[in-house]
């Protein structure tokens, strides 16, 4: 008995000290957007994961200012990505020395030959940040998951943990 009125009062406390939450829309008008990362000076980071159909891939990056509005595509990897199913650009996220070195990451899944059900890998891509657009990029990861997967529940994302 003392320990369902401890548990009580304990849960209690907890609905007493909780904090109220304001929803906020920063940023509009963006499809399929699944990731998003701020930087230290407000700019925010985004993903459209890509939309599919044969040809028709739109997978790309934007940056938008610190009020949500649109500066433009940092770069488009519609040529890179397949976005079938759950597929598609799906994680970013900015180096925790951003402001110093400009790097950006993302995590996509891409395919050898998307039309014909080529085999998929996962890839960590490394961008660098110049006046808002994404320069030198490199692949860190490519790693085929082809026999491993199916198109549903392939939700990934990638960040840093706190240092």
């Amino acid at each position: 008995m003392r320990l369902l009125l401890f548990t009580t009062l304990l849960l209690l406390a907890q609905f007493a000290n909780a904090q109220t939450f304001t929803k906020t829309q920063v940023v509009d008008g963006i499809p399929w957007s699944i990731a998003f990362d701020f930087a230290d000076d407000g700019r925010i980071f985004s993903t459209k994961k890509g939309a599919w159909a044969p040809q028709a891939v739109c997978a790309e990056i934007r940056v938008h200012d610190v009020t949500g509005n649109d500066l433009g595509v940092f770069y488009n990897l519609s040529d890179s990505v397949h976005a079938s199913g759950e597929y598609g650009l799906l994680g970013i996220t900015l180096d925790p020395n951003f402001s110093q070195n400009h790097f950006l990451y993302c995590f996509y899944t891409y395919s050898t030959d998307p039309a014909n059900g080529g085999d998929i890998h996962f890839r960590v891509q490394r961008f660098t940040e110049s006046n808002n657009v994404g320069t030198q990029p490199i692949i860190l990861l490519d790693l085929d998951v082809q026999d491993t997967l199916t198109r549903i529940h392939v939700g990934r994302n990638i960040h840093f943990r706190p240092s």
